[in-house]
């Protein structure tokens, strides 16, 4: 509901503009605390935000498991970098709309 937010949500349930905006606040405040918690090293902010941009879209437990998240906590910055490019499938099949999302959080993360 509203912009993507999936807890305690109900079929056919309808959002103001506002309710929504406060929902995803709270949502990314939340993410962004929960993945400051797995970050063994001081990310940029670009980093930061590409990761948390991802955690939303794919789920904190698959961020915590990636290993996205995996090698920029050893120092691989490049190897994760590319990592974002390969979460772009739905149902098993490539979306373009996910490739294109998942290059810019790349490129964010490169910034």
């Amino acid at each position: 509901i509203g912009y993507g937010h999936t807890d305690d949500v109900h079929e056919g349930e309808l959002l103001s503009q506002a309710a929504a905006d406060s929902l995803l606040q709270s949502d990314f405040e939340r993410l962004e605390s929960q993945v400051l918690k797995v970050l063994l090293r001081q990310p940029t902010q670009g980093q930061f935000d590409a990761m948390v941009c991802l955690s939303y879209n794919i789920g904190f437990y698959a961020f915590k498991k990636s290993t996205l998240l995996k090698l920029f906590n050893e120092g691989d910055m490049i190897g994760a970098a590319e990592e974002f490019l390969k979460w772009v499938k739905v149902s098993g099949k490539d979306c373009a709309g996910l490739a294109r999302r998942r290059e810019a959080e790349r490129k964010l993360f490169l910034s």
